[in-house]
């Protein structure tokens, strides 16, 4: 109900007649981020203040120039109110050349605006700015006048605004636009004006610098003129600016009249950044200090607030905690696995190499066991039976499963009459060879008795 009441109040006034007097702005001495219009967001700021000034040079011959100071505070995500001094430049007084220009005395501004909606990317805001305190003296023609401040209260502007963020990978833009009466129909000296003015404005944040805020390229139409300009970061905390006031009129730069005025603007400003609450944040991890994120739905603080992105709410680190942690017994349970393959690996290679030990002693005690049974065999067809069974049991000594060194031994065991052992060794020499016909053949033979069988007694 209180918002419903805000926004009635705001258009009632926003859409009721008004004039405008004298400037009362400088560039880049205004609350907001812009040259000379406000500005809002969907999120809070990084700065809780911050604090600069601007001078703005409006002709060289003679020289004019005003400059201002100005403190802008943000102290929540709906609230904002800034504070300008401005002292402006008085025309030079050409009537007669003998009496120098008039010092105008100095103002006072003071600026509120609050967001009344905010979806997503964009936000609606609402704010008065411009309400004027002047230094006057009272009793001038006393002994002893007085300075005080007098308030302006027909100056003050009225005014209604819708901002946008979009992000493009490394660039951010923001634009800005708005309604609002006095100023921003009309900022120059003049007694009748429009009594709503427009105003736009785009602020674009690129890739250059980036680790200190990024350079920003602003452009604005502020309701009487178009202006230009630059902010330049020299640290997190101080940036220049850097702009051209009215630059469609740019050609009249030095040609002042009571209408319009182009100017060269310039500042610095000074950022103070906000405190963030302790239980927002846990520790840096290495990201950006430029770059802003969201504040994580759940934390203790104001909504929207930005942080720098090298930070991480509690939840986020006990939960990068926890995947480390995991990993690292993961990491645990793969080393043990490959400890384990390692040895199993070691283990066969160690059996190849016994295989091949083996295969190659195998292979070598083959050949001298056929060297044996070679001569085993030219002993048994001379008929030197007992000189062949020492070739024999040689042989079977290199290579105890040779079935050939078996039935070699049968064969000389029945030559010798020792039928008994010749079926013993020819059934071990088909064991170890059951594809051994000859002498399967052999055996059958015997076993039906047709071989004829010779006994040698002595």
């Amino acid at each position: 109900m209180k918002r419903l009441i805000f926004i009635v109040v705001i258009t009632l006034i926003i859409v009721a007649p008004s004039t405008a007097l004298g400037q009362t702005r400088v560039g880049f001495s205004t609350f907001g981020e812009m040259i000379n219009i406000p500005t809002s967001s969907h999120l809070i700021g990084p700065d809780f203040l911050r604090f600069g000034f601007g001078l703005e040079l409006n002709n060289f011959s003679p020289f004019q120039s005003s400059q201002g100071i100005y403190f802008d505070f943000e102290p929540s995500s709906k609230y904002r109110f800034g504070i300008t001094a401005l002292n402006k430049f008085t025309e030079e007084d050409t009537t007669d050349g003998l009496n120098p220009p008039e010092a105008s005395p100095a103002e006072f501004g003071i600026s509120l605006q609050r967001n009344i909606f905010t979806y997503e990317n964009m936000s609606v805001a609402a704010g008065v700015t411009n309400i004027i305190f002047t230094e006057s003296t009272l009793n001038p023609d006393s002994d002893n006048p007085e300075q005080i401040l007098t308030s302006k209260t027909g100056e003050f502007s009225f005014y209604g605004m819708v901002s946008r963020e979009q992000e493009f990978e490394l660039y951010r833009l923001r634009w800005h636009i708005g309604i609002g009466t006095q100023k921003f129909a009309a900022d120059v000296a003049t007694t009748s004006s429009a009594a709503i003015g427009i105003f736009a404005g785009f602020d674009l944040k690129t890739a250059f610098l980036p680790q200190i805020g990024g350079l920003r390229i602003l452009g604005e139409y502020d309701g009487k003129g178009m202006n230009i300009g630059t902010k330049l970061p020299l640290t997190r905390d101080y940036t220049v600016n850097l702009g051209i006031m009215q630059i469609e009129k740019i050609i009249n730069f030095g040609k002042t009249t009571d209408v319009e005025f182009p100017g060269i603007a310039m500042g610095l400003s000074i950022n103070f950044p906000r405190k963030i609450p302790e239980e927002i944040l846990e520790r840096p991890i290495g990201l950006p200090a430029a770059g802003r994120v969201d504040l994580p739905p759940g934390i203790k603080g104001e909504p929207g607030l930005l942080v720098p992105s090298g930070y991480m709410s509690p939840e986020e680190v006990q939960s990068l905690r926890d995947s480390i942690n995991f990993a690292g017994k993961q990491i645990e349970t793969l080393n043990d696995l490959a400890s384990m393959l390692r040895q199993r690996v070691n283990v066969l290679q160690d059996s190849v190499q016994i295989v091949k030990t083996e295969r190659f002693a195998l292979e070598q005690n083959i050949n001298s066991a056929l060297k044996h049974l070679s001569r085993s065999l030219r002993y048994f067809y001379s008929s030197q039976y007992r000189s062949a069974l020492e070739e024999v049991e040689t042989a079977i000594e290199f290579n105890p499963n040779l079935a050939l060194a078996y039935a070699r031994r049968g064969s000389i065991f029945y030559k010798l009459g020792d039928t008994e052992r010749a079926v013993m060794n020819w059934n071990v020499a088909l064991q170890l060879d059951p594809e051994y016909d000859d002498i399967r053949n052999i055996l059958r033979a015997m076993g039906e008795n047709r071989l004829r069988v010779t006994s040698f007694r002595r």
